[in-house]
């Protein structure tokens, strides 16, 4: 089945206009800082220990982790690395160089939970929909809308404390919502993506109190 990639929104979305000027390796930094329990550069030539490619094709080229989707797969790309964590924050660069959208999306031990979607226009948080709830439908919580040119770099930070996501850009996007669902043990970030490259790098991750 495919992921829930790019759905439309469905509850109150609030737009925010902002100029997007690129920066790769932007020093963001999460309010309530803990462990640093990653911090990659990717300058090997394979993924580390702890990174699962379930779908479409992953490896490192000249210092990047890149990405593409596979058309036999019939599936968005997903890569996903085994960092369990409540409250804590990933910080990484991005480079949408051929890619059509990507997901930075995150679970929990039963399913779907939430996820940020960049795309070359805009920036969303959504909260996933619950597929033990036939009533559930994914919810589009907050958006900013702007420019992200494929082939720039830019650099993304998403802060999880108790029931709040916080999402920042390196071009000071914003985005900041609460959800009793939030405050729940997350399985690790994953990375979806449609298209034909995407480029990641300088990826951190810290694990909150």
């Amino acid at each position: 089945m495919r992921p829930p990639l790019l759905l439309p929104a469905i509850l109150a979305i609030f737009v925010l206009p902002i100029y997007v000027q690129a920066e790769k390796g932007a020093d963001l930094q999460p309010t309530n800082k803990g462990k640093v329990v990653l911090a990659e550069k990717f300058d090997g030539s394979t993924l580390g220990e702890g990174w699962t490619a379930a779908k479409g094709t992953w490896g490192i080229q000249d210092g990047a982790v890149i990405g593409r989707e596979k058309a036999t797969d019939n599936h968005a790309a997903v890569l996903a690395i085994a960092k369990s964590q409540a409250n804590g924050a990933v910080r990484f660069s991005f480079n949408l160089d051929g890619a059509s959208a990507f997901n930075l999306s995150f679970n929990y031990s039963q399913g779907h939970l939430f996820r940020v979607i960049v795309t070359p226009t805009s920036l969303v948080l959504q909260k996933d929909k619950d597929k033990k709830d036939p009533n559930s439908k994914a919810a589009a919580l907050a958006q900013a809308d702007g420019k992200f040119t494929p082939g720039e770099w830019h650099t993304l930070l998403v802060e999880m404390q108790g029931d709040k996501v916080t999402v920042l850009t390196d071009s000071g996007f914003r985005l900041v919502e609460t959800d009793p669902a939030f405050k729940i043990a997350k399985t690790g970030p994953r990375f979806v993506m449609k298209g034909d490259k995407l480029l990641l790098d300088d990826l951190t991750i810290w694990q909150g109190e």
